[in-house]
């Protein structure tokens, strides 16, 4: 099985011995990331909504995002025992972009579009941060 993985990659070198990669390939990694960081940028608007929407004092929606910061630096050691786990013929890296990019689309829909629809108290406010922990989680795949 290593030759044919060293077999595959034999196409990307030239023959000065310097590796190239193909434009679609770059492309391609660009876009992905272009995409997560996109997701990104809607935690910098999350203070404001969960001071106007979701109804959490001011003190706890500035700090909410030094909160969720924390809880990054605990989920990223298991996402990436999880990813060091991938295994698809279409390779992990792929796998990981398309999984991180199904749950941060499920989780801000939830947290953009559905938390204001509640019933306005502590409901809205654990729904939020629920489904905020859920998208720090799809973040730390997206970026792997």
């Amino acid at each position: 099985m290593e030759t044919n993985k060293i077999a595959s990659y034999a196409k990307y070198e030239r023959e000065n011995g310097i590796h190239f990669v193909p434009i679609w390939r770059i492309v391609g990694f660009s876009g992905a990331n272009m995409g997560v960081n996109l997701y990104m940028g809607l935690t910098m608007i999350m203070s404001f909504y969960l001071n106007g929407y979701v109804g959490l004092g001011v003190f706890l929606a500035s700090s909410f995002s030094t909160i969720m910061r924390l809880w990054d630096g605990v989920t990223d050691p298991i996402v990436g025992f999880l990813v060091d786990k991938f295994g698809a013929k279409v390779g992990k890296t792929r796998l990981c972009l398309v999984a991180g990019g199904v749950i941060l689309f499920i989780n801000s829909f939830m947290m953009f579009c559905v938390t204001d629809r509640l019933p306005e108290g502590i409901t809205r406010q654990v729904f939020f941060i629920t489904f905020t922990l859920l998208f720090y989680i799809g973040y730390t795949f997206g970026v792997c």
